[in-house]
């Protein structure tokens, strides 16, 4: 899924391909 992006309430923008290792640590 290329350009797809999650916004969250704190206004950080995630590149939800590039970071899916990243949700998984900031959901911790």
């Amino acid at each position: 899924i290329k350009g797809q992006y999650l916004i969250f309430e704190d206004e950080t923008v995630f590149n939800v391909r590039a970071n899916e290792g990243l949700v998984v640590k900031i959901s911790v």
